[in-house]
């Protein structure tokens, strides 16, 4: 029963990243919206706990950023992806974590701005307040 448990997860695995990988997206699903929330809020949990020091400037960062408009927001949204990505780069999870929000985003770290259309602007800000949320956990 246990090996078939196990098959069945990896069958899993294999068809969600099999998704993901052909590039395949959904942009302005409530679908999309709540897998980037809850990988924003581990994302924010994670922050917390390794940035204490600078929890405040980042959740100052966040809300201002929660303000914005459209290309203020992508920009700095951008910076904020930019800095994660580099910064934990040695955790699995947290580097997995935001490697799904950028693919279901289609952001891509290598250029200087994104473009993001009405719906993925909409779980870009979703994202923004579950990592918000996250930071307070």
């Amino acid at each position: 029963m246990k090996r078939l448990s196990v098959l069945f997860i990896l069958l899993a695995m294999f068809c969600l990243t099999g998704c993901l990988s052909t590039g395949m997206q959904i942009k302005g699903d409530s679908e999309l919206s709540a897998v980037a929330e809850i990988a924003a809020r581990r994302i924010g949990f994670f922050v917390a706990q390794n940035e204490k020091a600078n929890i405040e400037t980042i959740t100052k960062y966040v809300d201002l950023l929660l303000t914005q408009d459209d290309d203020q927001l992508q920009a700095m949204a951008l910076y904020g992806l930019r800095y994660l990505s580099t910064k934990y780069t040695g955790d699995p999870l947290l580097a997995d974590d935001l490697l799904t929000v950028m693919r279901l985003l289609g952001v891509d770290l290598s250029l200087d701005e994104i473009d993001l259309d009405g719906g993925d602007l909409k779980t870009l800000r979703v994202f923004a307040e579950a990592f918000r949320k996250g930071l307070k956990v």
